[in-house]
């Protein structure tokens, strides 16, 4: 949740962790000692980041002292926001977006891609206070937005061959995990997972659809980059002019993911125990998964239905070939290293003694919770050995939670 460093900072940040590090005292057991660790580790990760931006200010800086007039003015005011931002709070507009788009590019760097979230709800309370004020028009705040836009479309890879790697997690690669994705990666070329969530409920349940929504439809419309990836979320109090300006956008040949409020919400209350408070705040992950900013985070796995079919009706084993992987057991090796009739499914019997379709078809539910859980037991271990070699400081400092638990989001500080 960068809406987080917004607000506080990193030297708001940088106070809650001081005062948890108060907190815990000078005890010297092994658990003190590594939480003490984490907190320190996000205070120089915190402090880096500032650096960061402070040699994007002297560079504003150096570049203004050989312009004049209004391209000098701009430059000196670039240098000001960046002394200020990511150490304070943003305090209008344009130091909102300035903080975000630093927060967001420092989390790519250290290999941490996420979705971008609810843009409109973030930046619509700074924007509206600087129409309020007269300290910007809406033009001016228009133009920010689409140059905020087009900084999406920096990082642009020409070698499709060198693709898959960035694009990694670099704690599978700490973990020896270079085939827990196994998909052709040629669609993903130049995705990095920024997708921006438009529109949908307040926490308390009233339509949120408000004037940036609009402004970022039409920043997507009129630069038509591939980037960043709209997801709309519709719900039965969406307000007619954001259903036609959606479909103008459809007709003109841009896709935005649509989501259903009335469903997702529900399904995030009934079947991950969210309140539904937390769960009105949800937005998209890199493809289309739900997450609440801040709050979850995702882990995929391939369930390959039919395969699954071919185990419920085979008793676990595959009459087809595969080839071997680390997880395959109890199979015969072909001359090629290929797995014949490996056992990697539920034996559940002899499908030629069912009954009925629903027999089987209940046969197939157990087979694909057998799955299921084999992918949680998987991810739990993942996350467990992350939290040893692969932590992740900067991301956990804007997950809630973290700081107060002092424990880094994979060592399951976020909140539950």
């Amino acid at each position: 949740d960068i809406g987080i460093i917004l607000k506080l900072g990193a030297a708001g940040l940088k106070e809650k962790i001081d005062q948890k590090l108060i907190e815990l005292g000078e005890r010297k057991t092994a658990s003190n000692l590594e939480k003490k660790t984490f907190l320190e580790a996000e205070k120089k990760r915190l402090n880096s980041v500032v650096k960061w931006c402070n040699r994007y200010a002297k560079l504003a800086e150096d570049k203004a002292k050989i312009e004049s007039g209004r391209r000098k003015e701009e430059l000196l005011k670039i240098a000001d926001i960046c002394k200020k931002v990511i150490e304070e709070p943003a305090g209008n507009f344009y130091e909102a977006l300035q903080s975000y788009l630093f927060y967001f590019i420092a989390l790519n760097i250290f290999g941490n891609y996420i979705p971008m979230g609810r843009l409109d709800q973030m930046f619509y309370p700074y924007l509206e206070k600087d129409l309020r004020k007269g300290d910007i028009t809406i033009e001016q705040a228009q133009e920010l937005l689409d140059c905020f836009w087009m900084k999406f479309c920096d990082r642009i890879d020409i070698d499709i061959q060198d693709h898959f790697e960035p694009h990694r997690d670099p704690g599978d690669f700490s973990l020896g995990l270079p085939e827990v994705v196994k998909f052709p990666v040629l669609p993903l070329t130049n995705f990095w997972q920024q997708n921006i969530t438009l529109g949908g409920y307040d926490k308390d349940g009233n339509e949120a659809t408000n004037l940036l929504t609009y402004m970022c439809l039409e920043s997507t419309s009129k630069l038509k980059l591939i980037r960043p990836q709209l997801q709309i979320r519709l719900s039965k109090k969406s307000p007619d002019k954001l259903i036609e300006r959606t479909a103008e956008i459809i007709r003109d040949g841009i896709v935005p993911i649509l989501f259903n409020d009335e469903v997702n919400i529900k399904s995030l209350v009934n079947y991950r125990d969210l309140p539904i408070e937390i769960a009105r705040n949800y937005s998209g992950e890199g493809c289309w998964e739900l997450v609440v900013p801040g709050i979850t985070e995702f882990r995929f796995y391939h369930i390959e239905a039919l395969q699954l079919l071919e185990f419920t009706l085979n008793r676990g084993k595959s009459r087809g070939k595969q080839i071997l992987d680390s997880n395959d057991f109890d199979y015969n090796q072909d001359s090629k290293g290929y797995a014949i009739g490996w056992q990697k499914g539920l034996d559940l019997g002899d499908p030629c003694e069912w009954d009925s379709f629903e027999e089987v078809f209940d046969k197939y539910k157990m087979q694909l919770d057998h799955a299921l859980e084999q992918f949680i037991m998987k991810a739990n271990s993942v996350y467990l050995n992350l939290s040893k070699v692969a932590p992740t400081p900067l991301m956990s400092a804007v997950m809630h939670g973290c700081i107060e638990k002092a424990r880094d989001m994979v060592q399951g500080g976020a909140y539950e």
